[in-house]
């Protein structure tokens, strides 16, 4: 698996830190070889009715075109959508992907909230 810039854990896990988003927008694509993906997705700031951060989570075999991956969560509800401050693990299984990135596609908060993204690959 190439590891573009992910720290390597027991020499088969590598995660990457995507860092924090105030607003809708994509993390920064990684590129690794892997089957299974895991999302570590942390929210605060989370205030107000109709609270929410949702998700798309993509894979790409070119880095140009971009598909949706099928995640799963331990979490009871919508998989794409955070509405309470916390964090959430989500998890691609076998999708085998060159590409990969996560798109917050709304973000709704009366005060200024903050996703913070890592991603693990095996």
């Amino acid at each position: 698996m190439a590891i573009d810039g992910g720290t390597v854990h027991d020499g088969e896990l590598t995660v990457w830190t995507e860092g924090s988003r105030t607003t809708a927008g994509y993390f920064t694509s990684i590129e690794a070889v892997a089957h299974n993906w895991v999302f570590q997705v942390t929210v605060s700031g989370l205030t107000g009715g109709g609270k929410q951060a949702v998700f798309n989570y993509e894979g790409s075999l070119d880095g140009t075109n971009w598909g949706h991956l099928t995640v799963i969560a331990k979490k009871t509800g919508d998989v794409s959508t955070i509405d309470a401050d916390g964090t959430y693990m989500y998890y691609a299984q076998n999708q085998p992907s060159r590409f990969i990135r996560v798109h917050l596609t709304t973000l709704t908060s009366t005060n200024t909230a903050t996703v913070s993204v890592k991603i693990g690959a095996m």
